[in-house]
Order: structure tokens, then C-alpha cells, then sequence
């Protein structure tokens, strides 16, 4: 009676681990984040292949880099986009990277974990993903809406390469005026 008692506490608390954490690295097979890499085909970037992502409903979007998630289950989360930095409400661009985000968010997203889980600000990190795979950190970043993350993250130095493409075209709110 008590290893049933275990085990149902050792599943009660570890499936919620499996869907806020969804650790690529593991699948990636060496634990480290930095193993994965964008696929680029047609013109975009897609979720690494054999990433474990976990598919979420939107319920609402937040500011320029922020979703409100529910996930699998019903357990509800704010999720800070990991790879974009964007102007704050009132700022220049904030509206217009809102927006874009509602757009590229609408209904459904898949959400990829990387090392760091949280920010300072208490929201969660995760990369995030159109339902087909494609990343809206970076379609943004190539938009010019937001700036790229900077700091870490497996994906920063890809990011980072297509703001500085961004930045060089004129793109966006961003870059418009700064050619």
C-alpha cells in the first residue's frame, strides 16, 4: 500500500514537470541546448528536428513578447518569448509587435524549453512555434519588432544574425529609419 501511495505521488508531482519543462536537450541526447539549431527551409526557421515540444492553447496575448498559455490539462501559464526583447506597452513598436504576435499566436502554439526555465520577472521562458513548426521568435526578429535576446538561450546566436539581417535591410519599426 505504501509503494502504491509512491508511485501515485511520484506521478502527481512529476506530470506537471513534463509539461512545463518539455527539456529538449534530453531528446537531443546530451542534455545540452546548445546541441540544437534552427532547420531553415522555405524562407524560414523551423523547431530543431526531434525537439519535444508541448502544444498549448493561447488564451490571451500580453504585450509584444508575453502569451498567456493553458496547457494540456487546464493548468494555466504566462510565457515570455526567449529569444525576443520588445518595447514595453507605450513605447515605440510595443503595438505594433502586439498585434503581430496576436497574429502569429492566434489559437494554438508549441512551446520548447531551454536550461533557464523562468525569468526574473517570474515568466516562464520557452521558445515558441506556429503549430506547423515555425518560429515566431524569429519571425518577429525578422520583421524588426523586437530586438533579439542577447544574454543566452540556444537559439541567441541565430537570433542575433537575423536581427543584425533585419537591422541591415531597414526592416520594420525597428529599422526602418536606421538602414
Amino acid at each position: 500500500m505504501v509503494l502504491i501511495g509512491s508511485l501515485i505521488a511520484v506521478i502527481a508531482i512529476g506530470t506537471p514537470v513534463l509539461f512545463l519543462r518539455d527539456d529538449a536537450a534530453d531528446a537531443a541526447g546530451d542534455g545540452s541546448a546548445a546541441a540544437r539549431d534552427f532547420v531553415e527551409r522555405n524562407g524560414g526557421w523551423f523547431v530543431p528536428e526531434g525537439a519535444e515540444t508541448v502544444s498549448v492553447t493561447v488564451e490571451r496575448v500580453i504585450d509584444g513578447d508575453t502569451l498567456h498559455v493553458r496547457l494540456f490539462g487546464g493548468e494555466e501559464l504566462r510565457v515570455c518569448l526567449f529569444g525576443t526583447s520588445t518595447s514595453k506597452l507605450g513605447e515605440a513598436c510595443a503595438d505594433v509587435a502586439t498585434a503581430r504576435l496576436a497574429g502569429l499566436a492566434a489559437g494554438e502554439v508549441r512551446l520548447l524549453a531551454d536550461d533557464r526555465l523562468e525569468e526574473d520577472g517570474g515568466r516562464a521562458l520557452r521558445y515558441v512555434f506556429t503549430p506547423v513548426g515555425l518560429s515566431i521568435d524569429a519571425i518577429l526578429i525578422d520583421e524588426g519588432l523586437p530586438i533579439a535576446w542577447r544574454q543566452d538561450g540556444a537559439f541567441r546566436d541565430a537570433l542575433v544574425a537575423i536581427e543584425e539581417t533585419a537591422r541591415q535591410a531597414g526592416r520594420g519599426c525597428l529599422w526602418a529609419s536606421s538602414g
